[in-house]
């Protein structure tokens, strides 16, 4: 009885570090490529679309995804899949391992995460919206912080600083809300 379960444990112990290993570097070599391959495609569209449309759009509109949203990209793939994909495999080999030792209770583990998992589905549609409003806020903070860097010269001139500290401090609150 004792010996099984420890050799069980260990032997799952054992797989599941081999696995992170892997993961981490994997995720890490997955993540930097996907994110060039990304850019390059982003940046390839913005230079076939029509003058016109570029310039319509704010400097920040254009510039985010290649700086902020492609950095939040890169952790989602490095980090987040990969990290599911991982945690899948380990919680397979657990389940694999508890079934061995005592099959209801795996049956019960089971069932816990299904239900998680269900739920983490059902509340991902609320996530994809607030991350939508952060995108969009950090964009008009971003634009905000361009072109006030811009227009510097007459902001001193005229004594404005408070005044555009003020705004800042405004649209900073705006993407704390946001999420």
């Amino acid at each position: 009885g004792g010996l099984r379960i420890f050799a069980v444990g260990g032997t799952s112990i054992g797989a599941i570090v081999v696995l992170e290993v892997h993961r981490l570097v994997t995720a890490e070599r997955f993540s930097l490529s996907y994110i060039a391959e990304l850019r390059a495609a982003m940046f390839e569209r913005i230079m076939r679309a029509a003058p016109h449309a570029i310039h319509k759009r704010r400097e920040s509109g254009l510039l985010l995804p290649f700086v902020g949203d492609l950095t939040a990209i890169k952790k989602w793939v490095g980090d987040g899949l990969a990290r599911a994909i991982s945690a899948s495999v380990t919680l397979l080999i657990l389940l694999g391992a508890l079934y061995w030792i005592a099959a209801p209770l795996a049956a019960a583990a089971a069932i816990v995460v299904a239900v998680a998992i269900a739920a983490a589905f059902l509340m991902s549609h609320a996530l994809m919206k607030a991350i939508r409003r952060v995108r969009n806020r950090r964009g008009a903070l971003a634009n905000f912080v361009s072109s006030s860097a811009r227009a510097v010269a007459t902001v001193q001139a005229f004594n404005r600083i408070d005044r555009e500290r003020e705004r800042l401090e405004r649209r900073t609150e705006a993407l704390t809300e946001a999420g």
